[in-house]
């Protein structure tokens, strides 16, 4: 009975064992699998920063030659002090994958006041911040400057009335950031053809909030209205909402 007794403890005990090393085994295969998974994911992020950045600046030099060709040296020396600085911030966010409120509001600010420079009178803008928003919240970095260079060039420059833009920033009662960018341009529906398909930087930045969700398991919702549901902003243009979900350092280990 005792030899029994024991054999069954020793088969129990090699049988808990043997099945304890391998679930170990697993999970170190699935964290190893997720780590690589993350991994991937975090090259993927840079690797779209680095489309975005050469194309903006491609814009801003473009800019630039612009005012050199018409001889406009004022304007064109403006443009450039203000393009150094806005490229020395672009190329230190492009670093980061996060900033916050008030860094972004700034680098807005500053990008505003270049394309300002290059439409004069064709474009009147309004950032409309909440006064109590927290300037030191997260959200990502870089990544509503491509929707205003988008709305800027789709719905801005093929306005033959005054454009007109305006860029908001809420906090919900959910605690979550709302971003609305809203231009009085002709609308996705009533561009040519050719123009319909979403610019580059609008497709690059698609992509960028599903590797942030992926990457940080995050929930930042884009949504698109052309004309705008929204009857504030009227009946025409294209209205882009971008929501983001309150954000701690602590949560996203970064």
């Amino acid at each position: 009975i005792w030899f029994k007794l024991i054999a069954g403890l020793l088969t129990t005990a090699l049988f808990t064992g043997a099945l304890y090393l391998a679930l170990l085994r697993q999970r170190k295969k699935s964290y190893l699998k997720l780590r690589q998974k993350r991994k991937l994911a975090e090259l993927e992020l840079e690797a779209i920063k680095a489309q975005i950045n050469p194309h903006f600046i491609f814009n801003c030099l473009n800019s630039i030659q612009l005012f050199t060709y018409r001889g406009d040296i004022s304007n064109a020396q403006q443009y450039l002090d203000r393009f150094s600085l806005l490229i020395r911030k672009t190329m230190s966010l492009s670093q980061r994958k996060f900033t916050i409120v008030k860094e972004e509001i700034q680098y807005l600010s500053n990008y505003l006041q270049l394309e300002q420079m290059r439409f004069k009178e064709r474009l009147e803008y309004h950032l409309d911040i909440q006064e109590n928003i927290n300037p030191l919240r997260i959200l990502p970095a870089m990544l509503l400057q491509p929707y205003i260079e988008n709305a800027l060039k789709h719905g801005i420059a093929h306005n033959p009335a005054r454009g007109q833009l305006i860029i908001s920033m809420r906090e919900t009662d959910q605690d979550w950031l709302e971003v609305h960018i809203h231009d009085n341009g002709p609308g996705i529906s009533n561009r040519p053809p050719s123009k319909k398909s979403r610019g580059l930087g609008m497709r690059l930045s698609g992509s960028r909030i599903e590797t942030y969700n992926q990457l940080f398991n995050l929930n930042i919702r884009l949504q698109i209205q052309s004309p705008p549901e929204d009857p504030q902003y009227g009946e025409k243009g294209t209205l882009i909402k971008i929501v983001i979900p309150p954000l701690t350092y602590e949560k996203l280990k970064v």
